[in-house]
């Protein structure tokens, strides 16, 4: 049975993660804000991280461990599906 995990994988999952989640929301067309827009959602495919504004103009924040896994494992598994279709190209 072939490896499935990679420490090296893991890695580049957590950098690209942030990489996908934090710079988007640093522009505003490229926000991803809740429907009634007083919450700044962070994370693809999953909002993982969660800015909110309180009635009161304070700031609140919210981290979902769920969503955080289930976007690294969806992270993870595409960039190990991209690394075993380029070794195939390469074997070719």
């Amino acid at each position: 049975m072939k490896k499935l995990w990679s420490w090296k994988f893991a890695a580049w999952t957590l950098i690209l993660l942030l990489i996908l989640a934090l710079i988007p929301a640093c522009f505003e067309a490229t926000q991803n804000l809740s429907t009634d827009g007083a919450a700044l959602l962070l994370g693809l495919p999953f909002a993982f991280y969660t800015v909110l504004v309180t009635s009161t103009g304070a700031f609140a924040v919210h981290l979902n461990i769920t969503s955080l896994i289930a976007d690294a494992l969806t992270l993870y598994f595409l960039l190990f599906i991209i690394q075993k279709f380029v070794e195939l190209i390469k074997t070719k």
